[in-house]
């Protein structure tokens, strides 16, 4: 069993690739080898994501053997190379007798890939000094209390299911966030929740009639999203991770950082991405009909085509 033929393809934005020549007993770092032959990726840069919704594998340890990771012959990874993500800019400060320059950075930091990581996106920009994904469950339990104490605000034309099918969606681990939530966490913390769209290089705000002061900036590359801090250029202050509404420059340097990773295509279109139900075996196309499917069959686990 152990030598068994593992095929895979592995999906870029170029193209796909058939990856051949692994088993179940190549390891982490005979994937990685195999996919920078065919992609040009370095191994040291790729991310994997595999099945649907796209989940980011750990392929850290080049030993870890494939039979313990969850791949199936016939199985398609998507494969992304992991951007640069910072955009620098100046400080000056006086002294008595000189300006000294100190170099900020806006940088992209990485969180899970875990279907949370909206919501550790924000905890950690708004609460945690360091990324823990902790916080994720009670903010899933915050917002589906929320929800279900104003029916009438949060009604089924708004929530596009009703609120008891709802809230237990919203505490399931295998679901994502996305705007509903976003806009719920704004008022919780009383911010704007700024997010850059890589695939469209948009920003939304969320919480911008409320004239909130304070901001806080995620960027979103169709599936995943990360929190956008800045350096501040001293190694013993923390980063910042809240910006002054008034205060567009911090902005535009998010926009720079979601530019430079379309250029890259460091973002996912799922319109097209193409499942089937593991259940019935019905084919679908992108996550509206997969929504749908389990909306009518009660069907939820899908894979990737």
């Amino acid at each position: 069993m152990a030598d068994k033929r593992l095929s895979l393809r592995c999906q870029t934005k170029h193209g796909r690739h058939a990856v051949e020549g692994l088993t179940l007993n190549s390891t982490v770092e005979h994937l990685l080898e195999k996919i920078q032959e065919l992609t040009k990726i370095p191994a040291c840069s790729q991310k994997i994501f595999q099945g649907y919704p796209p989940k980011e594998t750990d392929v850290t340890n080049p030993n870890t053997k494939l039979s313990t990771l969850p791949f199936r012959s016939g199985d398609t990874l998507i494969v992304e190379e992991a951007p640069c993500g910072k955009i620098a800019s100046n400080l000056v400060t006086k002294t008595d007798n000189s300006e000294v320059i100190i170099q900020r950075r806006l940088t992209r930091i990485s969180v899970p890939a875990d279907n949370s990581c909206l919501f550790t996106s924000v905890s950690f920009l708004m609460e945690a000094p360091e990324i823990s994904t902790g916080r994720a469950r009670d903010l899933r339990h915050l917002i589906a209390r929320i929800v279900s104490s104003d029916p009438v605000k949060y009604n089924s034309a708004f929530l596009g299911k009703d609120t008891h099918d709802y809230s237990a969606w919203i505490l399931s681990d295998e679901t994502w966030g996305g705007a509903i939530e976003i806009s719920i966490l704004s008022k919780v913390y009383s911010v704007e929740i700024a997010v850059a769209d890589i695939q469209t290089v948009r920003v939304d705000r969320f919480g911008e009639a409320m004239n909130y002061k304070k901001r806080i900036i995620l960027i979103y590359d169709g599936i995943h999203y990360d929190p956008l801090a800045m350096e501040t250029g001293d190694p013993e202050e923390p980063l910042q991770r809240v910006f002054s509404t008034q205060d567009d420059t911090v902005l535009a340097k998010a926009m720079e950082i979601a530019e430079s990773a379309r250029l890259m295509k460091h973002y996912t279109n799922l319109s097209n991405f193409k499942m089937r139900c593991i259940v019935c075996n019905t084919g679908l196309t992108g996550p509206a009909e997969a929504t749908l499917h389990a909306s009518k069959t009660g069907h939820t686990n899908f894979g990737e085509i």
